[in-house]
């Protein structure tokens, strides 16, 4: 893949995702939202991913993707996620912050799997 984060890497991993189909149809899909921010707090950039309800994986720009949960984290902390650092590790230091709903994260293991697999390259 390319640098992680950036648009050669999101446009290869929208095309990994868009290989991705979990659960079933009229379920609903997991939106969750990617915040990469600087020093000050500012947002870098913002992204969500879209998997679920029997439906190829999606990545959509910007705000439009209206996710349900968002990992908020710094440049550095994304990249190494985007390398393959576990996040649990990356929650338990602090590093990544979770705002909206934390259950529907938790819950969502097949399509966190399906991500998984589309960052490193299935």
């Amino acid at each position: 893949m390319s640098e992680p984060l950036s648009e050669a890497w999101r446009s290869e991993l929208a095309e990994r995702l868009a290989g991705q189909r979990v659960g079933e149809a009229g379920t609903p899909a997991l939106r969750l939202g990617l915040r990469v921010t600087d020093e000050d707090g500012g947002t870098l950039l913002r992204f969500t991913v879209v998997l679920g309800a029997g439906a190829p994986g999606a990545l959509v720009e910007g705000e439009e993707g209206r996710p349900e949960v968002v990992l908020v984290e710094s440049a550095e902390t994304a990249r190494r996620l985007a390398g393959g650092a576990p996040i649990a590790e990356e929650l338990s230091a602090g590093s990544v912050k979770i705002e909206g709903d934390v259950q529907r994260l938790v819950a969502a293991d097949k399509e966190l799997a399906a991500l998984a697999a589309a960052l490193a390259g299935g």
